[in-house]
C-alpha cells in the first residue's frame, strides 16, 4: 500500500469508528436496552483490534517514508483521538446503566398534587393534570424499590412503582397513576 492509503485509512478508521460507538452509545441512551451496550463492548473489541492493526502498519510506515511522514502521524493522531473518546463514552455508559428514568402518567381524571416519589432517590412533581405526563430521572444508589403518593382530591394515597431496581441495571418503565395495579 502507498503513504497516502495509510493516511485515508487511518483517517476513515478513525472516522467510522466515531461514529459507529457514537450510535450505539446514542441507542443505549434512548433504549436502555441491554442488547446495545453488548453490542457497544463487541464493537468496542472488534474496533480496538482493527484500530491497533492499522496505527501499527501507519506508524510503521512513518518509519521508513520519511516524505510522508508529518501526514502519517497527523493520520496515527487522529486514529489516538478515539481513545479518550472510548473512556468518556464508557462513563456515560456506567452513569446510563445507574439511572432509572420513569414516565408516570395521570391516568385518572383528576388533577394531583404533590407527587412524592421515595426509593432509589427522592423526587418530586408538583402537579400532573389528568391525562398529562412527566418524566423523572433517578439515580440507582444500590438495590432499592420506587413507591409514590400524591394527592388526589385531598386524599393522601400511595402505591408501589417498582419494587426491585439495582445499579447497572438501568431501565426505563412507564407508569399510570390511579391505574389498577395501585393499592390505597
Amino acid at each position: 500500500m502507498t503513504s497516502e492509503t495509510y493516511i485515508g485509512l487511518g483517517r476513515i478508521t478513525a472516522l467510522i469508528s466515531f461514529l459507529i460507538g457514537t450510535t450505539i452509545l446514542f441507542f443505549y441512551f434512548i433504549s436502555l436496552s441491554a442488547d446495545f451496550a453488548f453490542i457497544g463492548l463487541f464493537f468496542f473489541m472488534i474496533a480496538g483490534l482493527v484500530n491497533i492493526v492499522i496505527l501499527v502498519l501507519i506508524l510503521i510506515n512513518a518509519i521508513a517514508n520519511s516524505n510522508y511522514r508529518k501526514k502519517l502521524l497527523i493520520s496515527a493522531g487522529l486514529m489516538l483521538i478515539n481513545i479518550p473518546i472510548v473512556f468518556f463514552y464508557f462513563f456515560l455508559g456506567g452513569l446510563i446503566a445507574n439511572t432509572l428514568r420513569i414516565t408516570f402518567n395521570n391516568s385518572t381524571k383528576d388533577i394531583l398534587t404533590d407527587i412524592r416519589i421515595n426509593g432509589c432517590s427522592a423526587k418530586h412533581i408538583d402537579k400532573l393534570n389528568a391525562g398529562e405526563s412527566q418524566t423523572i430521572w433517578m439515580k440507582i444508589p444500590g438495590d432499592c424499590a420506587v413507591n409514590i403518593d400524591y394527592l388526589e382530591k385531598g386524599d393522601r394515597k400511595k402505591a408501589d412503582v417498582a419494587t426491585y431496581i439495582t445499579n447497572e441495571g438501568g431501565q426505563q418503565l412507564e407508569y399510570n397513576i390511579g391505574g389498577q395495579n395501585e393499592s390505597f
